[in-house]
């Protein structure tokens, strides 16, 4: 995997914005559709720390804990059971090990229905898909303090980092930036062979919950994917917040 070291800087709204309206016009002729999933619980939630560095949580013991496990497997037989014959799926996780370790359950209990037998493919490891960064000052430290910390700043300014977390600290919109790139690239590359598919991202709380806010924008008329509305949305992001292994459709 590359390693990034990221900036902790204001990200340009402008920008953060267009490559949403690009997102928003590649779904608009896209025919796939497209399921968010959490990970299931880690060892670092049952730690009750943060792991958002990559060189940690890559690491098999930041990983999914035995009721991770089970999650993610009762996920992806419900999940299942929504399926037509013939449904194809597509899924994309990050790599950090509690999400491929979710995937590759979850994509197993889905290829084990009757109805998505031959049609789910392996998990594909793509990096704009990972933990939001909070910083290397609060990594593998307790997680509750921070994580409010920054959805308190999320409203007020989501285009700017907070002031503490030191470095590699990341805004939403930085994450709105990176993952609607990164899904808008993905689809492109897809192309056609959207139709009767799901594309399923297997990822973690503010990664989601930010592409949620993104994906819902884009599914507003387009005289309504105004710079406020974005802005509001991203400010919002919390409420598109998943559970342990829980699933949005789009």
């Amino acid at each position: 995997f590359l390693f990034v070291v990221f900036m902790s800087m204001a990200c340009d709204a402008d920008a953060v914005y267009a490559s949403c309206v690009r997102l928003a016009r590649a779904l608009d002729s896209s025919e796939a559709s497209v399921v968010l999933i959490r990970h299931g619980e880690s060892l670092a939630n049952v730690s009750n720390v943060v792991c958002s560095l990559m060189h940690n949580g890559i690491k098999p013991e930041y990983s999914l804990s035995p009721k991770g496990k089970q999650q993610a497997h009762e996920s992806g037989a419900v999940f299942a059971k929504t399926l037509p014959a013939a449904h194809h799926v597509l899924i994309y996780t990050s790599p950090f090990s509690r999400a491929t370790a979710t995937a590759e359950i979850f994509g197993h209990a889905c290829a084990k229905s009757a109805s998505a037998s031959g049609a789910v493919e392996q998990p594909h490891v793509v990096e704009w898909l990972r933990e939001r960064c909070f910083g290397e000052d609060a990594e593998l430290k307790p997680s509750n303090e921070p994580y409010e910390r920054y959805w308190r700043h999320d409203a007020a300014d989501p285009f700017t980092p907070p002031p503490e977390g030191g470095v590699g600290r990341e805004s939403v919109g930085e994450v709105a930036l990176r993952t609607a790139s990164g899904f808008t690239e993905l689809l492109d590359r897809i192309g056609a062979t959207t139709i009767g598919t799901s594309v399923v991202l297997v990822a973690h709380g503010d990664t989601l919950s930010t592409l949620a806010a993104v994906l819902a924008f884009c599914q507003r008329e387009e005289s309504e994917r105004t710079i406020q509305a974005f802005t509001d949305a991203l400010r919002a992001h919390r409420s598109h917040g998943l559970k342990q292994a829980e699933y949005v459709t789009f």
